[in-house]
């Protein structure tokens, strides 16, 4: 038994340092990125996390880019008014497209208050406000004022300073989400919106913590291409939790990869953060030198190519695969026993015909099978050298007494 069960775990040992070999061997000899790629991006608030994965035999890559504060992102018509002067501005939100039927922001305010009027910062193109509705505490959508915007489309003047529509409200509830709705098929061009005021019966101004949409013009200036990145993200990677500097505030962008190899499942994993390993500034200064290199992006003058890769790409410079030393259990495990049953088989092919036919040989000569002294074909009473059927030869003389007895003799 013992043997049995040291023969097991050195052909386990020997699965496992096969698998180890095997995932450091692709790492070496696969191109991942000559393999099929699957890109998928998705926008929530002002910010994008983009995935891109390669698979190829022995290998997966993942890259997982997120990016905050996007421009013309609803969340960028959360806070104070930052947009100084009329005209196209990153710092507003803009709708995916111009002139198409109704557009609408959803803004949520930190206190419920007893609202006197809403005040809005219409930065391009205003005009086009048409009604203003509040949620109630069961989510009820009350119209609060609809009509003519108090703005006009000719006071739009590019260069010049932002002009506020106030439209008062009168309601019998505390309000801390509002909806304002555009008739952006009525205004030509992008209706902007750097911010809107929520102003109490007390005449104090609260600006909104939180800002949906209908739609926003960050997914039309970048390349998405759809889908669910999640669904890319194998959870042995866990790329689909961000890192603590993102998830705390002091990043704004987080470029992660992930690269796996093995066969015939990845088993080993390596990470690499491309944004803390491209310099040695500090964390304020890269993170500025991020959000430059991202408006850069946007507004065309970086010189990097306009496809997901390149947006997630600090430089045109392939960061080196590092050597794979995480394990991923399940492929670990199941690669190690894989390995460790062809090697037995293996170990069984060589040996088990080599001694069939040694036992043979020895036993046509009247040697013992398992060591070869010559017992003169005495093979009852087994073999004095190695003991090899002493234990059985030991007991035949009772067995045979025994029978004596029995038959009288």
């Amino acid at each position: 038994m013992r043997r049995h069960l040291r023969s097991a775990i050195a052909f386990l040992a020997l699965g496992v340092a096969t698998t180890l070999g095997v995932a450091w061997l692709m790492t070496l000899a696969v191109d991942v990125q000559a393999g099929t790629q699957t890109q998928a991006e998705r926008y929530s608030d002002d910010e994008q996390w983009s995935v891109t994965r390669w698979d190829k035999a022995g290998a997966i890559q993942v890259k997982s880019v997120r990016i905050k504060g996007l421009n013309w992102s609803p969340q960028q018509a959360a806070g104070a008014p930052d947009t100084r002067v009329q005209g196209d501005q990153v710092t507003a939100w803009a709708s995916r497209s111009p002139d198409l039927g109704t557009e609408w922001l959803e803004l949520e305010y930190a206190r419920a208050v007893q609202v006197r009027e809403v005040r809005v910062y219409e930065s391009d193109c205003p005009g086009a406000l048409f009604k203003v509705t509040a949620f109630d505490a069961g989510g009820r959508e009350v119209e609060a004022w609809s009509g003519t915007d108090p703005t006009p489309a000719s006071a739009a003047a590019n260069g010049s300073p932002v002009p506020i529509s106030t439209i008062p409200v009168s309601l019998g509830f505390a309000v801390s989400r509002i909806r304002i709705y555009l008739a952006a098929d009525k205004v030509p061009g992008w209706n902007e919106i750097d911010a809107v005021g929520l102003v109490s019966d007390a005449g104090d101004v609260q600006w909104a913590r939180h800002v949906q949409a209908s739609s926003t013009y960050a997914s039309a200036s970048g390349t998405a291409s759809g889908g669910n990145p999640g669904m890319l993200v194998p959870s042995w990677t866990r790329l689909d939790r961000p890192g603590r500097p993102w998830e705390s505030g002091i990043a704004n962008r987080e470029e992660r990869v992930v690269d796996a190899r093995g066969w015939p499942m990845v088993a080993l994993m390596s990470e690499t953060d491309n944004l803390a390993s491209s310099g040695s500034v500090n964390g304020q200064q890269q993170q500025l030198l991020q959000l430059q290199s991202y408006n850069a992006y946007a507004s065309g003058t970086s010189g990097l190519s306009s496809g997901a890769v390149a947006l997630g790409t600090p430089s045109a410079a392939r960061v080196p695969t590092p050597l794979p030393i995480r394990p991923i259990w399940a492929g670990l495990v199941g690669d190690s026993l894989l390995y460790g049953l062809a090697w037995f088989v293996i170990w069984s092919a060589l040996t088990v015909p080599r001694r069939f036919i040694t036992e043979v040989a020895r036993c046509r000569r009247g040697a013992c099978i398992q060591c070869g002294y010559d017992l003169g074909f005495d093979f009852i009473n087994g073999c004095s050298e190695c003991g090899w059927r002493r234990d059985r030869a030991a007991m035949a003389p009772p067995r045979l007494a025994a029978t004596q007895s029995a038959n009288g003799d």
